[in-house]
């Protein structure tokens, strides 16, 4: 229980911290370095934190953009 209250705590911190999600998808259309960019922070936060099964970011309009574990993805 200790480390998933020290995970959620940190979780917090670095959507704080990470301004680039919002930076790529305030873009008319995002770029292919974006698309490229996005996944690789997202696996990145999630080889931090053991609780997560696959972390997704989504656009304005519900589309999925970006995954941490492309292979989970059916």
């Amino acid at each position: 229980m200790d480390r998933n209250l020290y995970e959620q705590a940190n979780d917090c911190r670095w959507r704080a911290l990470t301004s680039s999600f919002r930076e790529l998808l305030a873009e008319s259309e995002l770029s292919e370095s974006g698309r490229d960019h996005i996944p690789s922070i997202l696996a990145y936060i999630n080889g931090l934190y053991t609780v997560y099964t696959n972390l997704i970011v989504f656009d304005a309009n519900g589309r999925i953009v970006a995954v941490s574990k492309p292979d989970e993805v059916s």
